[in-house]
């Protein structure tokens, strides 16, 4: 009886495992048939739904290549246009909206092509951010000291997400402060400028997003940082959010790193 219900119950197990994996790392991998009639056809269904979602993503990453492609060209041919005409105010006015342009240009494309590798490795994160920070004002920037703490992540995901909060602290604030905790294991990034008001938490995170307190401030960015920081984040299972007040709090697995932000100037600002 034993036998039979582990006969049963392992393709699904197999199934189970894969629709894991594949939530990682995005890596279709076919499920071997078996088991019941239900089973062999939820497998088979689940092995048609993973290779039609890496076509539709490879589809996308041809498209994004093509259009970023097309886009530059046209941006760098109307760039050396104004370069070679006589300077004026306008130009100048001109050149600075071209440049905007280039900037949106390469979050959205950025933000199209975001993943996360499934080179996932043991990191230690105060050593880590430590070397993240190195070429940083050590007066506009300070690690606070504390012991080791180990977390599972992609290392280039995780210095982007670190680097772009960072500097947007420094876009918007003074003095970025940076503490590393555990259990879970936790980056957090404070800094003194304004802020976001509560109400404005969840539209922060949506792309082209401009929280209400930031109107007055500085909207050069493309609005894409922080979605693309949340995505990175969320794709190797951590968490990306708002607290009340001073401390964003967020509990994730041990095994993986939470990106915290504490009274943070945020949402369209991060880019």
């Amino acid at each position: 009886m034993l036998f039979a219900l582990h006969v049963e119950t392992r393709p699904l197990v197999r199934l189970a495992q894969a629709a894991e994996q594949f939530g990682r790392d995005g890596k279709p991998k076919d499920v071997p048939l078996g088991g019941s009639q239900e089973a062999r056809a939820l497998i088979a269904n689940f092995n048609a739904m993973q290779a039609k979602i890496d076509d539709l993503l490879q589809r996308r990453g041809v498209m994004l290549g093509a259009l970023g492609h097309d886009l530059r060209t046209h941006l760098t041919r109307l760039r050396l246009k104004i370069e070679d005409t006589p300077c004026d105010n306008n130009d100048i006015s001109i050149m600075r909206n071209v440049a905007q342009m280039e900037r949106v240009l390469e979050s959205c494309l950025d933000l199209g092509r975001q993943s996360v590798s499934n080179r996932l490795e043991a990191i230690e994160l105060h050593g880590f951010t430590a070397a993240v920070l190195s070429d940083y004002d050590k007066d506009a920037v300070n690690l606070h000291p504390g012991g080791e703490v180990f977390a599972t992540a992609d290392p280039a995901a995780l210095e982007r997400i670190v680097t772009n909060l960072v500097d947007n602290a420094l876009k918007f604030g003074t003095k970025a402060e940076i503490s590393i905790g555990p259990n879970p294991p936790t980056i957090t990034v404070t800094d003194d400028g304004p802020g976001i008001s509560e109400a404005d938490h969840e539209r922060a995170f949506r792309p082209f997003e401009v929280a209400t307190d930031a109107r007055t401030q500085d909207q050069s960015g493309s609005g894409l940082g922080l979605t693309i920081s949340k995505m990175l984040a969320e794709a190797q299972g951590a968490s990306l959010v708002f607290g009340q007040g001073k401390t964003r709090r967020l509990v994730c697995s041990p095994s993986v790193p939470s990106v915290m932000m504490s009274r943070f100037d945020c949402c369209d600002r991060f880019n």
